[in-house]
């Protein structure tokens, strides 16, 4: 599901995709190039975020509010909890345009700007 939302954005190669660890098996095979935000990639993915690229960024819902409200497939993953708790990338207040539609709201994929 997640793969169709990001393709509903208009992905290109040029374009950066983070992703929450827990969605890299699935969508890997996709997109190849996706940056999965966990324990050890998380400080260099928020100063990438910082840095002013001039690429597009897509980021999945999920990769937005990590270590919080994860999925496992469907269903929200028994050990992330804290549905009240912010991420460490949405506590940086980024204008965030959601490109990937779904009738989940938990699950959805944000262009950065």
């Amino acid at each position: 599901m997640s793969a169709r939302l990001i393709e509903q954005c208009g992905y290109w190669q040029d374009d950066i995709l983070i992703t929450a660890d827990s969605e890299r098996p699935q969508l890997s095979r996709h997109f190849p190039d996706l940056l999965a935000i966990n324990n050890q990639t998380e400080d260099s993915i928020v100063e990438l975020v910082a840095l002013d690229t001039g690429k597009r960024i897509l980021i999945t819902s999920q990769a937005l509010s990590y270590p919080y409200r994860l999925y496992d497939g469907q269903l929200p993953h028994p050990m992330a909890g804290l549905a009240g708790k912010e991420g460490v990338i949405e506590e940086m207040n980024l204008e965030l345009v959601r490109c990937g539609r779904n009738e989940s709201p938990d699950l959805a994929v944000y262009e950065m700007r």
